[in-house]
């Protein structure tokens, strides 16, 4: 089994993304790299998996930026 480094592991992801969402014209078509990696995130214990998640949408969705844009809202807004 192949296995990836978390920096591998995401630029794979971040490029199928495109071609999986129906862009034919970007992204990555490579099915043997596809299931190699289905294989590796199925073999991941459950705590693998869940810190492999979570360091993923901490990456994309919850940005140092976005997080510090947040805490000002929250603190202009009086939320927190």
């Amino acid at each position: 089994m192949k296995t990836f480094t978390y920096d591998e592991l995401l630029d794979n992801l971040e490029g199928f993304h495109p071609y999986d969402s129906g862009r034919c014209d970007s992204g990555i078509r490579n099915d043997i790299l596809k299931s190699q990696i289905i294989e590796y995130l199925d073999s991941l214990t459950e705590e693998d998996h869940r810190i492999l998640l979570y360091r993923i949408v901490r990456k994309l969705y919850l940005a140092e930026e976005a997080l510090i844009w947040l805490g000002r809202c929250f603190r202009y807004y009086k939320l927190a």
